[in-house]
C-alpha cells in the first residue's frame, strides 16, 4: 500500500499463555473471549486486547477492529483519525458490527443501523429510508445494507459502480464489501456481485450453488459452500485465490485485502495470499477458534475459554497472589494488569483472575490482594475504547 515499514506486535507470548489455560470444545459455554491478532499493527488495529469479557463477535476493518458484547455494547480499537472507533456513547442493544475502512456501523435488536466516522456520500439519505436492517457490509468507501424484506441499499463513493445495486435483486440474506465491490449471498445459496470487476472480482462463477457465507477482499472473493469446500474468483497476484488443496471442511472463510483466512471444522485455521506484514502467519499453538475476521493486512481470531478452567497458580510456587495476576496478565498482554478491560486495575481484576479460589476465597482475601494489585499496576492507558474514543492523527489512506 506504499507506506513504510511497519512495527509489529506479534503474539509470540500466546503460545506460553496456551500452556496455561485449558480449554474445552464445546463442552460448556464460554465466560470470556480472548481476541488474538496478528499482521498489520500500524495503529494497533491487530494487537490482542487480552481477555474482554463477555465478547461474541469481531469485525475487522481496514486499520481498526470492533468487538460486540453479549451486553449489547462495543468496544473499538486501532486507527481513529475519522473517529471510526468512537462508539457512540449511548449505543447499547446491539446485534451486529462492521468495521469499514473509514466507518463503523452497528446493527440494534430493532433494526436500526448506526454509523460512526467517516460519513460517505448520501449516506444519511439512504440510512433514513432503510428501515429493519438485517445485515450491513462496509468497502473502501461505500456502505450495503440489507433490509429484512431481503432487498439492498447502498452509498457512498462510485467510481466502480459499487453502488449500483442490480435492479430486482431480492430475497438477499446477507452482504460483504472490502474494496470496490460488493458481494451478496442470497437465500437460495446463489450468489451476486457488481462493482469493480477490473480483477474478475465481480464475476461470479458460472453455476455457484449452495453458498453459506460469502467474503470480499480487496479484489478477490471467496464463497463458502454448504459441503464445507470453498470456491475463489478475481485477482490472484500474491495466491489469495490459491484455496489448500489439502484444507478439509471449512466452517468459516474471511477475505482481507490480498489474503485470505479458513476457519476449519477442527477449530484451526489457515491462511494464504499476501504476507508482506505476516497477515497470514497464524499463531502457532492457537486451540479451538470461535472465529476470524480479515482486516486490510492483518488477521483476527477470537478464543472462548471458560473461567472455570483457568488455574490460580500460574507460577507453580504452591501459592495464589499477586505474582500469578502479574504472570497472567503479562502473558496474556495486559502488562496493566486490567483483565476486564474497564479502565482500571481493581477487584474486578482479581475475581476474573482467581476463579479456582471459589468459595475459599472469601472477602478479606480478595480486598487484601485487590489493594495490592491496585499498588502494583497502573491504570489502563491503551486506547480501547467503549462508548467513546480519542481521536488520533493520521491521513487517509485507501485500500489498494
Amino acid at each position: 500500500m506504499g507506506r513504510s515499514p511497519l512495527t509489529r506486535l506479534m503474539p509470540n507470548y500466546l503460545i506460553a499463555t496456551l500452556s496455561l489455560l485449558c480449554f474445552s470444545v464445546g463442552s460448556w459455554a464460554a465466560d470470556l473471549s480472548v481476541v488474538v491478532g496478528w499482521g498489520d499493527n500500524e495503529y494497533g488495529q491487530s494487537n490482542e486486547q487480552s481477555i474482554l469479557s463477555g465478547h461474541v463477535a469481531m469485525s475487522a476493518g481496514g486499520w481498526h477492529t470492533l468487538a460486540l458484547r453479549a451486553d449489547g455494547t462495543v468496544d473499538a480499537w486501532g486507527w481513529a483519525v475519522f473517529a471510526q472507533t468512537a462508539v457512540p456513547t449511548d449505543l447499547t442493544d446491539v446485534v451486529a458490527i462492521e468495521s469499514g475502512s473509514l466507518s463503523s456501523f452497528a446493527i440494534t435488536k430493532e433494526g436500526d443501523l448506526i454509523a460512526w466516522g467517516l460519513e460517505y456520500i448520501d449516506q444519511a439519505t439512504a440510512m433514513a429510508g432503510l428501515g429493519n436492517t438485517i445485515a450491513i457490509a462496509a468497502g473502501d468507501q461505500h456502505a450495503v445494507a440489507v433490509k429484512s424484506d431481503g432487498t439492498v441499499v447502498a452509498w457512498g463513493e462510485n467510481g466502480s459502480n459499487q453502488r449500483d445495486v442490480p435492479v430486482g435483486l431480492n430475497g438477499v440474506a446477507s452482504v460483504s464489501a472490502l474494496g470496490n465491490f460488493t458481494i451478496a449471498l442470497k437465500r437460495d445459496g446463489t450468489v451476486v456481485a457488481w462493482g469493480s470487476n477490473l480483477n474478475s472480482e465481480s464475476l461470479v462463477p458460472i453455476g455457484l450453488t449452495d453458498v453459506v457465507q460469502v467474503a470480499a477482499g480487496g479484489s478477490h472473493a471467496l464463497a463458502l459452500k454448504s459441503d464445507g469446500t470453498i470456491v475463489s474468483w478475481g485477482l490472484n497476484t500474491s495466491g489469495q485465490t490459491d484455496v489448500p488443496a489439502d484444507i478439509g471442511s471449512v466452517k468459516q472463510i474471511a477475505a482481507g485485502l490480498n489474503h485470505s483466512l479458513a476457519l476449519k471444522m477442527d477449530g484451526t485455521v489457515v491462511a494464504w495470499g499476501a504476507n508482506a506484514d505476516g497477515q497470514q502467519i497464524v499463531p502457532t499453538g492457537l486451540p479451538s477458534i470461535g472465529q476470524i475476521s480479515a482486516g486490510a493486512n492483518f488477521s483476527m481470531a477470537m478464543i472462548e475459554i471458560s473461567t472455570n478452567c483457568i488455574t490460580g497458580d500460574m507460577n507453580g510456587d504452591g501459592t495464589v497472589d499477586t505474582a500469578d495476576h502479574v504472570l497472567l496478565s503479562a502473558t496474556l498482554g495486559i502488562c496493566d494488569g486490567d483483565i476486564n478491560r474497564d479502565g482500571i486495575v481493581d477487584l474486578g481484576d482479581f475475581s476474573v483472575f482467581l476463579v479456582s479460589f471459589g468459595t475459599s476465597c472469601e472477602a478479606p482475601l480478595r480486598a487484601a490482594v485487590g489493594s495490592a494489585l491496585n499498588a502494583a499496576h497502573q491504570q489502563s492507558v491503551k486506547s480501547v475504547s467503549r462508548g467513546s474514543g480519542s481521536i488520533s492523527l493520521g491521513t487517509f489512506k485507501p485500500l489498494q
